[in-house]
């Protein structure tokens, strides 16, 4: 049980390898991986867009995540993405008490219409 729990444990811990991706619409030409990308959290632009897709991330280091979203939302021609606040819950336990752990990064990709 032991060995499970401390496997479970360092699996959060691992940066999300590969985002899921749920497409909404068409994948534009691909942006260099070093161009800036506008991220949006508490709201959505002034200017008119177009929802590419529902990037997610689950790894624990949200840094990485985001990385790994910007890149994913670049590589489908991305002009910014909008956070969403979703994050995931782990419920570990610590001897005999347990605690929980929120995790993971999801961002809609967009594309400007102008």
């Amino acid at each position: 049980m032991r060995k499970t729990m401390i496997l479970i444990m360092l699996a959060m811990l691992v940066g999300c390898a590969t985002p899921t991706v749920i497409k909404y619409g068409p994948t534009y030409m691909a942006r260099n991986i070093n161009d800036n990308i506008d991220v949006y959290s508490a709201s959505s632009p002034d200017r008119p867009f177009i929802e590419i897709a529902k990037i997610t991330c689950s790894g624990s280091d949200n840094d990485q995540n985001m990385l790994q979203i910007k890149n994913r939302a670049l590589e489908m021609g991305a002009d910014a993405i909008i956070l969403l606040d979703e994050q995931r819950t782990a419920i570990v336990p610590i001897g005999w008490a347990y605690t929980t752990y929120k995790y993971g990064l999801a961002a809609i990709a967009i594309k400007y219409k102008d």
